[in-house]
């Protein structure tokens, strides 16, 4: 593994900038040297990444970059780890994706976004949109990667937060990953009762009221039906631009509906997407059982590249 300190090369992403779509604010583009000054407070000038290989890199001792020794490669997968926005890390998450990088030979990159309540909304986009930008520029220069397919990959929050990038990408019309692979999503933050909360009565991993305190975490003084919350609120237009996807739900799952919900509107909108349902297992499948996670990564491998 190894850690990488990705530069922001954009100014922070505002409410006002996603409602308009703009890349920079008021669409007037800021030079990356200059951003730093425009940093609010509370904003690091890196986002802290962990990249997972099971190959083996070597660095230009006089610039830093780095490549690929002894082979290539042109995909790239972006893992966004769960944990309901305020929880977890690439830390925590790297037993669980290290057998993934090696079982699809693909590299890695975790994103260890700012997480709530200090690193409010949009803070959690901004991190790795900043992120998935500097791929996009950088990655071929400074990681020998060329970015050609890049699949987005997450579970939970992670899954909202994949959804959220993906959506960013259509609507500022820049390269749009070449795949989803979403591990039970959490899509819906408008209060809707759905049957499967009813799981949440006596579930033993997320409860209802923990689930509540999750979403008010994100959700604080804005609109939960905005777009970029309950992402299942996108225009059809734009949900039409999504690229393969693949789900895998817990049948347990207290958010089980939320991925039929996204299946449904996918599938409706003419994106190949297809759902995967393990009977009985609840939240966090992928955590718990790894032979399930690791397949649905090359399924979602497989249809994207």
């Amino acid at each position: 593994a190894i850690d990488l300190w990705i530069p922001r090369l954009l100014p922070p992403l505002t409410m006002e900038m996603l409602d308009k779509k703009q890349i920079f604010p008021d669409g007037k583009e800021v030079k990356a040297e200059d951003t730093k000054v425009k940093l609010t407070k509370g904003f690091a000038h890196h986002v802290k990444a962990k990249l997972i290989c099971d190959k083996p890199f070597e660095i230009d001792q006089e610039t830093g970059n780095m490549k690929p020794k002894g082979w290539s490669c042109d995909k790239l997968v972006v893992e966004i780890h769960g944990g309901g926005w305020l929880a977890c890390s690439v830390s925590l998450y790297e037993p669980v994706v290290r057998p993934w990088a090696k079982l699809s030979d693909t590299p890695i990159l975790m994103i260890d976004y700012g997480l709530t309540p200090e690193n409010s909304f949009p803070g959690c986009i901004d991190d790795v949109w900043q992120a998935y930008y500097w791929i996009l520029q950088k990655a071929k220069e400074q990681l020998g990667i060329n970015p050609k397919n890049i699949i987005l990959q997450g579970d939970s929050a992670g899954g909202h937060i994949s959804m959220a990038l993906a959506l960013r990408a259509i609507q500022c019309k820049v390269q749009t990953p070449a795949g989803l692979v979403l591990g039970y999503p959490y899509l819906d933050f408008s209060g809707n009762f759905t049957p499967s909360m009813c799981q949440g009565i006596d579930d033993f991993l997320i409860r209802n009221p923990i689930l509540a305190s999750m979403g008010n975490s994100i959700t604080k003084n804005l609109d939960s039906k905005h777009q970029y919350l309950t992402v299942l609120n996108a225009s059809q237009e734009d949900t039409s631009k999504f690229p393969p996807t693949r789900i895998m739900v817990g049948g347990m799952d207290t958010v089980r509906d939320h991925s039929y919900f996204l299946l449904e509107k996918l599938i409706n909108a003419g994106v190949d997407a297809k759902l995967r349902e393990v009977t009985y297992a609840p939240h966090s499948i992928w955590s718990f059982y790894q032979p399930l996670a690791m397949d649905e990564e090359k399924s979602g491998l497989k249809y994207a590249c």
